[in-house]
């Protein structure tokens, strides 16, 4: 059963302000006129006759008196001018239903009781394939209800309530019964066998899988990998889930979660299968979820640590470039003189003096470290020119590397958007993973262009700084591999972090287009919007309309003021719709993105992020943003 707070349905509260009061339950000079009227001036009638036609306005349908707070009847009593001691009251049940009928006849309200059952349950059986809770349901029944051009009073909500349950018990039943016949007996079997306990274990599978996982940390991460292939073994919980709503997929869920194993044999089938399952999917999406996040923190910690040594290499690299300086002194006092030409006869020979010099010179870079420690030294001041850190996250790398490649080779990675260079290069790396030597070509190992030449990759998603440390400088062409494996799993993160790059089977980092509509579904409300939003209809009036600088359609001219009529055969106030229903059907204020990037694009992860889901970051200003952006 729904709660009724949890619900959209309209009722009266539980404390009324002064401001409610007076802004909806003010009977207006002809409201009054028109209930003396309709009662012959009895005061208790006449205040039963208001009450009710306010409450009605309020709530789109007529309340019993004795639902009617007494704060809104003592309101009401005294904006009308009557007595203190003035009661509703209705000399008999049928003069109340009376009140109810005139009321109705005053607001439009249409009391089709058989009709306005058809309507919601229409509506929640359209419904209830994706909604997952009764409160759901009752609030789309009451959205279809108002949206109807005949304003149709709103059956009781215990009338909502009890159909909403009975339309949810019957989708839920058949989505169970399609999840168990995906399975296969052999799969079957062993889903029921997780509720037992197997010889030689103190509890079973079922219990197991609901237990939290300890915080994903690098440290546990082969006690991560066996948990994850374990929860794996038990089958593809995704095939058999199907195309079962995620909403619907995490109630069951949740159901499951809460019950022992005793309460689950309880269960009939096939609905005991099927939660087991859906918990079984959660689990799996779960898992995914914090080995991403284990390695999305362990790659941020090794950029971080790089960024830090950069820090500390700027702060010697004073003294080292005054050790330089004395060296090349040194070389340069030891080869003074000896530069001169030799005589004819000596061509091609050198004289004492000279090679006297040189070795001066080498013993002067042999005092100062010797001739790799020097080169060293200078390849590292040009290296991290510019504050460039990327050629020393290699080294933090280096120890993780094993671990890192087993994850990429464990989750199974998709490209949400065309773009799949950051999964091309992934791709290369992986196919490289066994290789020593220090460099690697940057072309596909397979694919080929029309020539019959292998296509090169594209590395247009990383940094200049990367690009400039993973590029070799004596074989253009060629990529340093160890370098080039840092940065594809640096770029892989942040491509996870801001949704273009998805995991198979996960759940915070999973596909997000499989939760767009399909444009069968979108296109005949295209229209609808784009009047609401103020848009252009059509795409070329839209493409237009950017060219110029202004995609918005010319505003609606503001309409007249709206006044109070009174109608010629019953002199009763035509009242204005109620605010409930005035807020179904007013279109929404049309809405604009904000510029809120140097690039004119919005971020990435404000595209990303809807209920009950978050799949890209909330803040930062890597690549990826900006390859996001360029892409979208």
């Amino acid at each position: 059963m729904a709660s009724l707070e949890r619900t959209a349905y309209p009722r009266f509260k539980r404390s009324i302000s002064e401001r409610e009061l007076r802004e909806f339950f003010t009977p207006s000079a002809e409201e009054v006129a028109w209930a003396r009227e309709r009662t012959h001036d009895r005061p208790g009638r006449v205040l039963v006759l208001l009450v009710m036609l306010k409450s009605a306005a309020r709530l789109g349908r007529v309340p019993k008196l004795g639902e009617i707070p007494e704060v809104v009847v003592a309101h009401v009593r005294d904006q009308a001018g009557l007595a203190a001691g003035t009661v509703p009251e209705a000399d008999s049940e049928r003069s109340e239903e009376r009140y109810r009928s005139v009321v109705r006849d005053c607001l439009g309200l249409r009391h089709r009781p058989g009709e306005a059952r058809a309507v919601a349950e229409a509506a929640m059986r359209a419904a209830a394939p994706v909604k997952a809770h009764t409160a759901d349901l009752v609030n789309v029944a009451l959205e279809e209800l108002v949206r109807q051009k005949e304003r149709l009073e709103l059956p009781a909500f215990s009338t909502l309530d009890r159909m909403a349950s009975r339309i949810r018990s019957e989708v839920d039943a058949s989505q169970c019964e399609a999840i168990v016949a995906r399975m296969s007996d052999a799969a079957r079997e062993r889903v029921a066998g997780m509720l037992e306990v197997a010889e030689g274990e103190y509890q079973s599978l079922f219990a197991w899988i609901k237990q939290p996982a300890r915080r994903a940390t690098w440290s546990r991460f082969r006690a991560h990998a066996e948990r994850m292939e374990r929860v794996d073994g038990l089958g593809d919980a995704v095939f058999w889930v199907g195309k079962t709503p995620p909403a619907k997929v995490a109630a069951l869920a949740e159901q499951a979660r809460v019950l022992s194993v005793g309460e689950m044999k309880d269960i009939a089938e096939p609905r005991r299968t099927a939660l087991t399952v859906c918990l079984l999917a959660q689990m799996q999406a779960a898992v995914r979820d914090e080995t991403v996040v284990m390695l999305s923190k362990r790659m941020s910690r090794h950029l971080k640590r790089a960024q830090e040594e950069l820090l500390e290499i700027e702060k010697r690299q004073k003294e080292t470039t005054e050790q330089l300086l004395a060296t090349f002194r040194d070389v340069l006092t030891a080869l003074r003189g000896s530069g001169e030409a030799a005589p004819d006869g000596w061509e091609g020979e050198a004289s004492l003096d000279d090679l006297l010099a040189l070795k001066n010179a080498r013993s002067a870079i042999e005092t100062a470290g010797g001739f790799d420690a020097q080169l060293a030294e200078l390849e590292a001041l040009d290296a991290y020119r510019g504050s460039n850190y990327t050629a020393l996250v290699e080294r933090f790398f280096k120890p993780d590397r094993p671990t890192m490649f087993k994850i990429a080779r464990r989750l199974s990675f998709t490209a949400t958007s065309t773009d799949r260079s950051v999964l091309d290069a992934l791709d290369h790396v992986l196919a490289h993973q066994h290789l020593t030597r220090p460099l690697v070509a940057d072309t596909h190992p397979t694919r080929k262009d029309e020539n019959g030449e292998l296509v090169p990759l594209d590395l247009s998603f990383a940094p200049k700084t990367w690009l400039k440390t993973v590029y070799s400088r004596e074989q253009p062409g060629m990529l340093v591999r160890r370098h080039f494996e840092a940065m594809v799993f640096a770029c892989l993160v942040e491509e996870l972090r801001c949704g273009d790059v998805a995991v198979a089977g996960d759940e915070d980092y999973g596909d997000w287009t499989r939760m767009l509509l399909p444009w069968e579904q979108c296109e005949p409300k295209l229209a609808g919007f784009c009047e609401q939003a103020g848009l252009p209809g059509t795409a070329s009036e839209f493409t237009s309309g950017c060219a110029s600088g202004s995609p918005r359609s010319p505003k609606p001219s503001t309409p007249g003021t709206r006044t109070t009529r009174t109608s010629p055969s019953t002199r009763s106030p035509a009242s204005p719709p109620s605010p409930y229903a005035e807020q179904a059907s007013a279109p929404p204020p049309p809405r604009s993105w904000k510029k809120l990037s140097p690039s004119g694009f919005p971020p990435a992860a404000c595209w990303n992020i809807w209920r009950g889901r978050r799949t890209g970051q909330t803040g930062g200003n890597g690549p990826a943003h900006a390859q996001a952006a360029s892409r979208s």
